[in-house]
């Protein structure tokens, strides 16, 4: 019985592999970097513009004010607004997933090509970046901002991950026509 189950299970496991292999498709390489920033502005990626995630979970200055009696109690304060900066700026980075899903939504709703691959690689990364920004968010309210330090720039990856996704996408139109994506985006978006 216990090798019947563990066929089945190897069997199973095999077969997302193979699945996942067959509709990954070809590698695709890195976007142009005028797509990424041509993404960037049509987006509005608040989240990913701010550069100072990894400072703001830094327990560094934190410890530092922690260390001194005196100081304790504006250590207190200093861990508090930084708990709800970082809170604020997990908002912000699932907002940008939000609206990166949205925008490659639109450009394969308005014509540009995407095959089967390119689809579940796009769910698969804004899954994994919801659930760990949602993991994160739960971390940061029980345990403070200084709890799970390493997580910002695993956070930021997710998201330029995505953005890039969505650039690669972009990327598959002729230049000249990207303005008229982007009237046409933020036409939408009013």
């Amino acid at each position: 019985m216990i090798q019947i189950f563990s066929l089945v299970l190897v069997g199973t496991v095999l077969f997302f592999i193979f699945l996942k292999i067959a509709v990954q498709g070809p590698a695709s390489s890195a976007p142009d970097s005028s797509a990424v920033l041509a993404v960037q502005q049509m987006v509005n990626l608040d989240g990913l513009s701010f550069a100072g995630g990894q400072r703001l979970l830094d327990a560094t200055e934190f410890h530092m004010l922690q260390s001194s009696a005196e100081l304790r109690e504006v250590a207190a304060a200093y861990r508090k607004e930084r708990q709800a900066l970082a809170l604020l700026w997990i908002s912000l980075l699932l907002n940008d997933v939000n609206g990166l899903w949205r925008f490659r939504r639109f450009l394969v709703r308005n014509g540009v090509p995407a095959t089967m691959g390119d689809e579940m690689q796009i769910l698969t990364d804004a899954v994994r970046a919801m659930l760990f920004l949602s993991f994160l968010r739960i971390v940061i309210l029980t345990f403070g901002p200084f709890a799970f330090s390493g997580a910002a720039r695993n956070a930021r990856q997710m998201v330029e991950k995505m953005s890039h996704s969505s650039a690669s996408v972009l990327n598959r139109l002729p230049r000249h026509g990207w303005p008229e994506i982007e009237r046409t985006w933020h036409k939408g978006l009013a």
